[in-house]
């Protein structure tokens, strides 16, 4: 390995320590951007007792349903 193959090597596998790090933060912004939000519709729906689920991965999932399900066709539920 030449020293100019040594070199670009270094400056990709750089680029790409930094593209992932840059994606796992994107990743938490959006995900307390959402979690923020459920929350919010949460309380807003007469269900602040159930609200601290939307930090919670999962639990999110299930909070949307119970959210949700005033809206949905009976056929549906």
């Amino acid at each position: 390995m030449t020293e100019d193959e040594a070199f670009l090597l270094f400056f990709v596998g750089l680029f790409a320590i930094f593209f992932w790090i840059a994606m796992i933060m994107v990743g938490i912004a959006l995900y307390i951007l959402q979690a923020i939000g459920l929350f919010k519709m949460t309380k807003n729906e007469g269900r602040p007792e159930l609200a601290w689920l939307a930090w919670i991965p999962i639990a999110s999932n299930f909070l949307i349903m119970l959210i949700v399900d005033n809206e949905v066709h009976k056929q549906l539920r």
